[in-house]
């Protein structure tokens, strides 16, 4: 005589499925295969050549010059959009700020000019308090 198994609904096997399918994606040599295969197509380099870029960089920025983050994998690869070269491994904001700039040159001179305006009011700003507390004595 055959056990039968319960009845499960449609919600209840998708729920399981969700559920097997987020620990397999967890386990550490399925995010490294996934890893590499997403570089393989978006970039044509494997994990190996990150790592060795990573080592090659001494872990630091190819744009700003700070430490990477420990875990190779949140360091983003800068490649050009035209040819598709591999240029450095970087923090995801600086390679956000040299995507913005390399679509828009123009706003370089922009930001300078803001920053100039910024750094000129706070410097304005600063000799009004200090003047001030120099009358106030």
């Amino acid at each position: 005589m055959s056990v039968r198994r319960p009845f499960r609904t449609k919600e209840q096997r998708a729920s399981d499925r969700k559920q097997y399918l987020s620990e397999y994606y967890q386990q550490s040599e399925v995010k490294q295969r996934r890893h590499d295969n997403a570089l393989r197509r978006c970039y044509g380099i494997t994990w190996n050549d990150k790592v060795r870029m990573y080592h090659e960089q001494r872990g630091l920025c190819g744009f700003c010059g700070e430490p990477l983050d420990l875990e190779i994998s949140k360091a983003h690869v800068d490649h050009n959009h035209e040819t598709m070269e591999v240029r450095k491994l970087l923090h995801k904001h600086c390679n956000s700020t040299i995507g913005v700039f390399e679509r828009k040159p123009e706003l370089i001179d922009v930001l300078r000019g803001y920053l100039e305006r910024s750094h000129a009011i706070r410097e304005s700003e600063s000799r009004s308090v200090f003047q001030y507390s120099q009358e106030g004595t």
